[in-house]
């Protein structure tokens, strides 16, 4: 997680205490102790955390909140970044964050939200549904950029469905393991995926 345009020159010691960090603005700060008691609920909502070391150690000491209310603080905080923050781009990029806090929230308040709309809340992006002519037809095209592979007594001929789902240039990475795109992890439709490592 990345400090939001911090407040001041003043430092604070960050997580670990071995660095200092600026110190966080009001806004700055409630949106971090936001994101740190949501991810209580949501473990691996903030996948890393460098800021303040007090702010992390005062939400790991806090009673956990309900998901309701932590929906209607992030509602409140989007009000005052609104506002507040004059700066076009971090006022934009709060915001949008705050939006998909407040859905990670609300859900986990019981409310119910269809796909389409967390999707455009968590990415601020809507989803096109797709004629499937239209994605057989890029299956087709990539099928003829790949390399056919060598045909084994159980592997099916190039063209049909298990052809399709195939892994390109998998290396293992330096740990040893292979990294897998989105995509492949995913499982979207096994037949027309191809997992690219890398």
């Amino acid at each position: 997680m990345t400090l939001p345009a911090a407040g001041g020159t003043r430092t604070v010691p960050a997580l670990g205490g071995i660095r200092s960090v600026q110190a966080p603005d009001p806004i700055a700060r409630d949106y971090l102790l936001l994101a740190l008691r949501l991810d209580q609920r949501l473990p691996g909502l903030v996948d890393g955390y460098f800021g303040p070391g007090d702010l992390k150690a005062q939400v790991d000491m806090e009673q956990l909140r309900a998901p309701a209310r932590l929906r209607d603080d992030a509602r409140t905080l989007r009000d005052r970044v609104a506002t507040d923050i004059p700066d076009d781009d971090r006022r934009g990029w709060l915001t949008a964050q705050l939006v998909a806090l407040e859905a990670q929230a609300a859900i986990l308040a019981g409310e119910s939200m269809p796909y389409v709309e967390q999707v455009e809340r968590y990415l601020g992006w809507t989803p096109i549904r797709r004629d499937e002519a239209e994605l057989e037809d890029a299956a087709a095209r990539i099928d003829a950029l790949l390399p056919v592979p060598a045909l084994s007594p159980t592997a099916s001929p190039r063209g049909t469905s298990a052809s399709r789902s195939r892994s390109i240039g998998c290396q293992p990475s330096s740990t040893g393991s292979s990294r897998t795109s989105e995509v492949g992890r995913r499982g979207c439709s096994a037949s027309r995926t191809a997992r690219i490592c890398g």
